[in-house]
């Protein structure tokens, strides 16, 4: 594919997203993504070309959106469920991985402070107050 045929799609797609996302209103779409409405404007008529800030601040304020849908035009507009849900279920997994390890450093941390009054009464340094043992 020509240049100017890859520019004009990738263009064509940015208008779905304006159409789908924001009833074909640019300026909507340029608050939204924190860009000039002109600049925006100059962008989809193609006065210029689609800048990469316009691409990477369309992907951040839509996660939903494929980014290789919305580059190459492969596969479809928006990310399918079950690569959602594999990220979510990445993300509880994190989620219990952090708590296990925050209990197992608690747990260290017990050790490490008994170990250390161990080495200090060793070394002389506490005196371990001594019990008196009755004898009957």
């Amino acid at each position: 594919m020509k240049q100017v045929e890859l520019e004009q799609t990738l263009k064509q797609r940015v208008e779905d997203v304006v159409k789908q996302y924001y009833n074909g209103s640019v300026n909507k779409f340029a608050t939204a993504l924190g860009i000039r409405q002109t600049t925006l404007n100059d962008q989809i008529n193609g006065k210029s070309k689609i800048s990469a800030a316009a691409l990477l601040a369309l992907l951040d304020v839509h996660p939903d959106i494929s980014a290789e849908w919305l580059l190459r035009g492969s596969g479809s507009m928006l990310l399918s469920e079950p690569q959602h849900e594999t990220l979510t279920g990445e993300i509880r997994g994190d989620s219990e991985t952090i708590a296990a390890l925050k209990e197992t450093i608690a747990a260290q941390k017990i050790a490490i402070d008994a170990l250390t009054d161990q080495v200090k009464v060793l070394k002389g340094d506490i005196v371990v107050p001594h019990r008196s043992v009755e004898t009957a």
